[in-house]
């Protein structure tokens, strides 16, 4: 039931405590604030019609409905007692929508996605392989006026969605052992981590052309610095092969920076050098070592270099 709050009456008579039309009108306004709009207007032009003379003055100040309103109010219902009721004002009935003009559209297009559909065998989701413009260009070609923003919706509505690609599928048939592999290296890190010996992960990171060449980022200065228009590895005064050292136990990285190619002998040397400067002093009197990498680049050899130099212990 509609319901609003009821109006405070303005009028002369209710701005004396003692009147007894306050009463009156209070109840009227309470009433009229359970009626509809319509009905409020309605009620409010009998009230007026009643009193005649400035009939809608009087009661527009009691209800707070504007005096055109009152007046209209008393027209409807003066009009429906001779018979006369206004036929009701009818909407336009706009444009009408894509399923109205095309009831088949959604079947329609599940024919031309027929084989161009995808989708997760493990779930509900699917996705097309066609772009919205290439649809509505052949659905105009056989007499649907559809644009492009209204297949995005109706593919929406059918249970499809933007996706991108997601790498999941391994490229490579793994050894039946992978599980067993990992399953010893996180067995042999919490033995070292328990016993205190150090842990070392390793890999090469981005190299870098040293050299006069274009790099992000801005400056501050009051010309502009003129590099090379080309950034080409022969152009190189040297090519910089930064390798990061990650101790595990200490939660500490370091880098060193090399200025030959990624071979093994430059892994094996910064892992000397980390252990002759750092890892000595962390770690004394310890005489083994566990080295986390994968199995690419110069870390392929470095197992070969480091025990060909002498040491003891490498998982």
């Amino acid at each position: 039931m509609p319901s609003v709050a009821p109006h405070e009456c303005q009028c002369e008579h209710c701005q004396k405590t003692a009147d007894k039309r306050r009463e009156l009108h209070a109840q009227m306004n309470w009433f009229m604030s359970q009626l509809s709009k319509a009905q409020r207007r309605w009620y409010a032009g009998i009230e007026s019609n009643r009193i005649k003379r400035n009939g809608a003055r009087k009661i527009a100040r009691v209800t707070g409905l504007q005096e055109t309103t009152i007046r209209r109010g008393g027209k409807e219902v003066e009009n429906y007692a001779a018979g006369q009721l206004e036929k009701p004002h009818l909407r336009r009935p706009g444009r009408r929508t894509i399923k109205q003009r095309y009831p088949d559209i959604e079947v329609k297009l599940m024919e031309l996605l027929a084989d161009d559909i995808a989708g997760d065998p493990m779930s509900n989701k699917q996705w097309t392989r066609r772009s919205s413009r290439q649809l509505s260009k052949e659905l105009q070609e056989q007499g649907y006026r559809i644009n492009y923003h209204t297949i995005c919706r109706l593919l929406k509505r059918m249970g499809f969605s933007m996706r991108v690609n997601i790498k999941k599928r391994a490229s490579t048939t793994h050894s039946p052992s992978r599980d067993a592999q990992f399953e010893h290296i996180a067995a042999e890190r919490k033995e070292f981590l328990a016993a205190g010996l150090p842990i070392i992960s390793v890999d090469t990171k981005k190299k870098e052309l040293i050299g006069n060449f274009k790099v992000n980022g801005r400056s501050w200065c009051k010309e502009p610095i003129e590099v090379s228009d080309y950034s080409y590895a022969s152009m190189a005064e040297c090519i910089a092969v930064p390798y990061g050292i990650y101790d595990l136990a200490a939660n500490r990285g370091y880098m060193y920076v090399g200025i030959l190619v990624d071979t093994p002998e430059f892994a094996v040397t910064a892992i000397h050098k980390w252990w002759a400067d750092i890892g000595s002093i962390i770690y004394p009197g310890k005489n083994e070592l566990l080295i986390l990498a994968d199995g690419g680049g110069s870390k392929r050899g470095a197992l070969t270099c480091l025990e060909k130099t002498g040491t003891n212990t490498i998982e």
